[in-house]
């Protein structure tokens, strides 16, 4: 497993780990996550364990925990592959794969990325757009969901406009492709939007971290002043 160090420090409160149910029987257990992605329905799973984050809780730290070292209060099987890592906190999931990884956060919480990317996927389904494409092997929203996650949007709105400005479409095809390409700029700027407010969170703590470390500092100087007007007192 690749060691994985995932979140700020005190950010997240909790991870949990859910298990396929009657995983002893079940067809989807034990496969890679290339091999399980159509067939992947978080229905099928049970939360068995949740615990609190610490500071150095980390992917491979959970598996390690959950894998070789039960905690007590653990009920269920060894951490292995199929098996779900959330942090519901920052609305992340991992699945556990054959070597590492996958964050599959996009196909449980629905997010706008995974509801646009099913959106491409129908398009290309029903309109071909692979004639458009260099990248032919992607045709499955998670896919899609984590490049649009990424700000990968560029690739999918230079096809969408060519779509869109082909004359030898049909009027209808070119309608949706200019839904789509006005799906995408919405959502490049909720992401700047989203960005903003996150680098605006971020400067208000360090301000506060400062302002903390300035009023420590502050009373550290008054408590040393203190003491040198008593010393030169007693003197």
């Amino acid at each position: 497993m690749v060691a994985l160090l995932l979140f700020e420090r005190g950010h997240m409160k909790k991870f949990e780990i859910m298990q396929l149910k009657e995983w002893w029987t079940h067809t989807k257990g034990w496969e890679a996550w290339d091999d399980i992605r159509e067939k992947f329905d978080i229905n099928d799973y049970d939360s068995v364990y949740v615990s609190k984050c610490d500071d150095l809780t980390s992917l491979d730290s959970i598996y390690e925990k959950l894998n070789v070292n039960h905690p007590v209060d653990y009920k269920g099987r060894s951490l292995s592959v199929s098996d779900l890592i959330l942090f519901p906190d920052d609305e992340k999931v991992f699945y556990v794969d054959m070597c590492g990884y996958v964050d599959i956060s996009n196909r449980v919480y629905k997010t706008k990325e995974f509801e646009l990317a099913n959106d491409l996927v129908r398009f290309a389904q029903d309109y071909d757009w692979y004639d458009y494409m260099d990248y032919e092997d992607i045709t499955t929203p998670d896919i899609i969901a984590l490049d649009l996650a990424e700000g990968k949007i560029t690739m999918y709105l230079d096809f969408l406009k060519d779509i869109s400005s082909d004359e030898s479409q049909l009027i209808e095809v070119r309608k949706d492709a200019e839904q789509l390409i006005k799906k995408l700029d919405e959502l490049t700027e909720y992401k700047t939007k989203e960005e903003k407010n996150k680098f605006k969170i971020k400067l208000k703590e360090n301000i506060q971290k400062q302002k903390s470390e300035d009023l420590k500092s502050s009373d550290f100087l008054d408590y040393e002043n203190n003491n040198d007007k008593d010393y030169d007192k007693e003197k």
